[in-house]
């Protein structure tokens, strides 16, 4: 496993575990903001803050999922966030993927 990208709860969140990440997000903002922004283009309803406005890691509710063309569009944020610690693991000496 690359990392967790996500947790799902009971309590109606989806969380984006931005701490639990490895490679290139514990590393760069830049790769945080990046992931951040493309799940807010992917659901819009997710509103995620930049880094640090608020405390804690960000979540939305599962609700704003609810739309087939979200549902159909969400999973390229996280394949994107998948490739790209993919990318830079491999090129990081005794990493692998």
């Amino acid at each position: 496993m690359l990392f967790t990208a996500f947790s799902v709860w009971t309590e109606d969140a989806v969380q984006i575990s931005f701490s639990g990440m490895q490679t290139p997000f514990a590393e760069s903002r830049d790769a945080r903001e990046e992931l951040r922004h493309r799940i807010n283009e992917a659901v819009p309803e997710a509103n995620l803050p930049p880094e640090g406005e608020k405390p804690g890691a960000p979540y939305f509710s599962p609700r704003a999922l609810s739309d087939e063309k979200v549902r159909q569009g969400s999973p390229a944020a996280i394949e994107w966030a998948f490739d790209e610690a993919r990318r830079v693991q491999g090129e990081v000496p005794g990493l692998t993927a």
